[in-house]
């Protein structure tokens, strides 16, 4: 029930992580014990509207292949040269093979167009590359326009064979003109062994990078960057998604996934619209023992009059706002003194 007693058997206070998982559209959670409460996002009123400042464009698990173009072998890319084939093991794409380029980098290539034309747009793509020592390899994952250019891309790529070294690139544009608004291989390997999510999205003349690992539903290693596209040269509509999965050369790649990933819209709210933040099947975390707050494992920030609190000895009485919106857990540890 949205209303629940916790009774803490120890001796001490002790500080809950309390989940909630959406079972329809909200823009707001709380939890409260009835003097202080901790709340993301905000409620709304009568005059106003939850509105979806995302609406998807292009969702793909990557179970099948149906659906997307297979780019001709031989086809000359930005990243490198087409050849080999792309396959699915029914969770992720990888290629069956790659062809053969000596002079730089060769793969099979796949597209799938967005169900429309998108400008203001956010890309998120899941990712795994289990990179080794002595092989190279490279995920690719682009935004078209209709005419085949590319206005966005985000990668991780091993390409040294003497190191152990995966590299996260997100770009706006392609050749010449590109723009690396994120490019970062940590010190001590960070994202090696990698499976986590990229992100790219522009809004307006603004384009956001992001990239996380991805552990236990956790976004962990987050690193954020922007970049302002003065010169309006990557501000065309995007309207398909590319995949390319590549080796270089003789040396020999290692195991490399594509797990799908989303395209939305970002929609300009007015002042009378309240962005939803959390959809159904959406989980929310306050973690009281850390001090910190989550969405599907990334970090958002709280209500500013919101706080973590404590489970008191005793009987403990939580309410859960809005109502009949969540299915809750708590799991706290009792302590004594």
């Amino acid at each position: 029930s949205d209303t629940f007693i916790v009774e803490n058997n120890g001796t001490a206070e002790t500080e809950p992580i309390i989940t909630l998982t959406a079972k329809e559209p909200t823009t707001f959670a709380m939890v409260s014990n009835g003097e202080e409460y901790m709340m993301v996002g905000r409620p709304y009123d009568e005059s106003e509207q939850p509105t979806s400042r995302y609406d998807t464009v292009f969702a793909d698990n990557a179970s099948t292949l149906v659906g997307w173009s297979v780019i001709p072998g031989g086809s000359n890319l930005d990243e490198g040269v087409v050849g080999g084939n792309m396959a699915t093991n029914g969770y992720a794409f990888y290629a069956e093979s790659f062809g053969t380029n000596p002079n730089g980098w060769v793969g099979p290539a796949v597209k799938k167009s967005l169900s429309r034309a998108v400008q203001d747009f956010r890309m998120t793509m899941d990712l795994e590359l289990l990179n080794r020592q002595g092989n190279v390899g490279k995920v690719v994952v682009s935004l078209l326009d209709a005419n085949d250019n590319v206005i966005a891309s985000v990668q991780m790529v091993d390409a040294t064979n003497s190191a152990w070294r995966n590299r996260a690139i997100i770009r706006a544009g392609s050749g010449a003109n590109a723009v690396d608004i994120l490019n970062h291989a940590p010190e001590r390997g960070g994202w090696n062994d990698f499976r986590g999510v990229l992100r790219i999205e522009r809004i307006g003349n603004e384009f956001r990078a992001y990239v996380a690992r991805v552990v236990n539903g956790r976004h962990t290693g987050r690193l954020n960057r922007t970049y302002l596209d003065t010169l309006g040269q990557f501000q065309t509509p995007v309207s398909q998604v590319r995949v390319y999965i590549a080796k270089a050369r003789n040396y020999e790649p290692f195991p490399m996934f594509f797990h799908g990933g989303n395209v939305w819209e970002i929609i300009d709210l007015d002042a009378h619209q309240v962005p939803i933040i959390a959809d159904e099947g959406d989980i929310i975390e306050f973690n009281h023992q850390t001090g910190d707050t989550y969405i599907n494992g990334e970090p958002v920030p709280f209500d500013f009059g919101a706080d973590f609190f404590t489970l008191k000895k005793g009987v403990n009485t939580l309410t859960v706002m809005p109502g009949n919106v969540f299915d809750t857990k708590i799991t706290y540890r009792e302590r004594y003194k």
